[in-house]
């Protein structure tokens, strides 16, 4: 689908161009990952009191998980303080409402461990321990890539460096894929009603900020079209 310049908007260095974009594009989403960050800091906080009497793949999959993520959420408002203004922002509200909500959801579904509703199914100790391990490691990964996007990285689809490298070789949104990857991973290890609830939502809010992310980079950038063509999407050598 080709983009519209209803939808895809340029940025102008105006002083009110300016001014907008240090509340909407710093401030806002900075003052959101603190608040992330705030509630993954309670969260690991609790982790290590309940670790006590664990074994290894508990303390990996918990306090060092946790830990990890809330570097996740601390990282990303020094990168919005200091990025620089987009190339170009998608201006359809349905992407600015899918980057929030998609941004969100698993936050609100369970963003402190045991609060996503009582537990659904009752699965062997040793696959719920695998598969918190197995969720430390995508979040490292998360937290490797996001390294690697550095300043690109944004929550409503924006333009400014077209990063191909490191992960972003493998596939064009390896964030996305180990974002959907790490919440499929953590249902399995806290089978909760919230989190089974919310996960179907959360993957289709990911496929649509896809959608619009890839349309915005394709305007912005004409080598994106090669970049398109000889990377898979989500799922290397797949889809």
């Amino acid at each position: 689908m080709s983009a519209t310049g209803r939808d895809v908007a340029v940025i102008e260095r105006s002083l009110g161009s300016r001014v907008r974009y240090r509340i909407f594009g710093q401030a806002v989403p900075s003052l959101l990952y603190g608040f992330l960050g705030y509630l993954a800091a309670r969260s690991l906080a609790s982790s290590i009191r309940g670790s006590h009497g664990h074994d290894v793949a508990y303390v990996i999959g918990h306090p060092v998980r946790i830990a990890l993520y809330l570097l996740f959420c601390l990282i990303p408002i020094v990168l919005f303080l200091t990025r620089p203004v987009p190339k170009a922002r998608e201006g359809a509200l349905a992407a600015r409402v899918a980057a929030f909500a998609g941004t969100v959801i698993l936050i609100w579904a369970g963003a402190e461990r045991g609060s996503a509703g009582r537990l659904i199914l009752s699965l062997p100790s040793w696959f719920t321990s695998g598969a918190a391990v197995v969720f430390a490691a995508l979040t490292a990964l998360e937290l490797y890539t996001l390294l690697c996007l550095r300043n690109s990285f944004s929550i409503i689809p924006e333009a400014r460096h077209l990063v191909t490298k490191g992960p972003y070789s493998v596939v064009r949104n390896p964030l996305y894929a180990l974002e959907i990857a790490a919440a499929v991973t953590w249902t399995a290890s806290e089978p909760r009603l919230l989190l089974f609830a919310a996960l179907v939502p959360f993957v289709v809010l990911q496929l649509i900020r896809i959608r619009y992310e890839e349309r915005l980079l394709r305007t912005a950038f004409p080598e994106y079209a090669g970049y398109f063509a000889r990377t898979r999407r989500l799922i290397p050598y797949v889809w």
